[in-house]
């Protein structure tokens, strides 16, 4: 609103400047007028220069007479550039803004003929009306007073140069307000957005620090829960096993101790997993070969294609939590594929990044489940504890990278794993 009311003014301002300008050009218009009807007979070009010279403190710097054809007669002074258009087009006398001044073309004053409808002859009884010289700018204006070339088609008359200090000193005056606001307006601006982004970014780093704290406090409950699990699932665990083997071959019995056997174990690997999930919170970062690290996570199975063409040698990264973390998303990828397609995991670089990307050959993931996934307890499979791909989540996340899901080419799902070279320390990564 600042910048635009003072615009306003500006513009304003600026169109007064120009009719005070338009009425200086009528000024020096009338005083070559009177130089050019008079004394016929002496050469124009000193007349001109004499009156330049005279005009010079009011303004006048320039004047050029043209004859009908364009041609020039007499000149007199510099005439500078031509400018933009100021005031109203297609009247005898046009006014034009240059970057020095303002330009003045007064063409040759034609009065129709007689016989117009639009002009009655005059009566010779009647003495002239007062005031009988035709206004400024209207129909009847232009060049007044017998020209010193004969009329022709309209390319004629005279051009005046000429400067008018106080449309200066009022373009100068509103330019300051203009410029002040708008530097104002830009700063209000950028203070607006800075304070915007300061704001999410704090609200992001707030949002990320309760998130770690709820990890944190979730990881520590696992680890009890975990702790406490494991002993008395051993014990039960053994037992079952015990009343499977000493049943009858195909008796109810057998069938009963092992569902509880089958169910026991799920547990155990529950339990693996929440002490797992509870164990990533620091990071043990080496240097470590890429291709080793790829064959400890794929093991000795045999359904996974690996491309290692566009990976480096060695990278810093933390060896026993990215190994995971990859086993994590291989056991996802092989639990949702439901042919024989082999699990492909391809290894690149990008930039200073290092790239896990993993692809399945299932159904794979909805878009608005995308996001949900990699929350703790979060599983979509009946078996599933939910907290393997969130434990991949917060491994890329202490290593300060990324990971994501998009939909594979052919059908299936493609888990992207991604690493910086640059490993922020545990106070950057609580923040970020």
């Amino acid at each position: 609103m600042l910048c635009g009311a003072s615009w306003a003014t500006y513009t304003t301002v600026g169109r007064m400047a120009d009719l005070v300008a338009i009425e200086d050009g009528h000024i020096h218009l009338d005083a070559v007028q009177a130089e050019l009807g008079g004394a016929p007979s002496e050469p124009l070009g000193p007349r001109l220069e004499a009156l330049v010279a005279r005009r010079q403190s009011e303004g006048l710097l320039g004047i050029r007479v043209l004859g009908s054809q364009g041609e020039v007669l007499a000149e007199a002074g510099a005439l500078g550039s031509p400018g933009r258009p100021v005031g109203l087009a297609n009247r005898p006398i046009e006014f034009e803004r240059c970057d020095e001044g303002y330009r003045a073309h007064a063409r040759p004053h034609q009065p129709p003929p007689l016989s117009s409808p639009e002009q009655p002859p005059a009566r010779p009884d009647l003495p002239p009306p007062p005031h009988s010289r035709p206004p400024r700018g209207g129909p009847g204006a232009g060049f007044r007073g017998p020209p010193p070339f004969p009329p022709g088609p309209n390319e004629g008359g005279v051009v005046l140069f000429y400067t008018v200090e106080r449309a200066t000193i009022m373009q100068r005056d509103a330019a300051r307000p203009l410029v002040l606001s708008l530097v104002l307006g830009a700063l209000l601006i950028g203070a607006a957005v800075y304070t915007q982004r300061a704001f999410r970014a704090r609200e992001r780093a707030e949002a990320q620090l309760t998130k770690n704290r709820e990890l944190a406090s979730l990881g520590e409950l696992s680890a009890v829960l975990a702790h406490e699990i494991r002993n008395p699932l051993a014990a039960l665990k053994g037992h079952s096993q015990l009343l499977s083997e000493m049943a009858e071959p195909n008796s109810e019995l057998g069938e009963q101790a092992g569902r509880v056997t089958t169910e026991t174990l799920r547990l155990e690997r529950l339990a693996n997993d929440l002490l797992a999930f509870a164990r990533t919170g620091e990071l043990e970062l080496s240097e470590v070969t890429v291709a080793a690290l790829v064959s400890e996570a794929v093991g000795a199975q045999e359904d996974v294609v690996v491309d290692l063409n566009a990976a480096p040698t060695t990278f810093r990264l933390d060896r026993v939590k990215v190994r995971q973390a990859l086993g994590n998303l291989l056991e996802n990828a092989r639990a949702a594929t439901t042919g024989d397609e082999p699990l492909q995991l391809t290894v690149t670089r990008e930039g200073t990044w290092l790239s896990f990307a993993v692809r399945d050959h299932g159904p794979g993931v909805q878009k608005e489940l995308r996001d949900q996934i990699f929350q703790p307890l979060f599983t979509m499979r009946r078996s599933g504890t939910g907290l393997g791909l969130a434990m991949v989540k917060r491994v890329v996340e202490l290593h300060g990278g990324s990971v994501r899901v998009d939909d594979a080419e052919g059908g299936g799902a493609i888990f992207t794993l991604r690493l910086p070279a640059d490993v922020p320390s545990a106070s950057e990564t609580a923040a970020s």
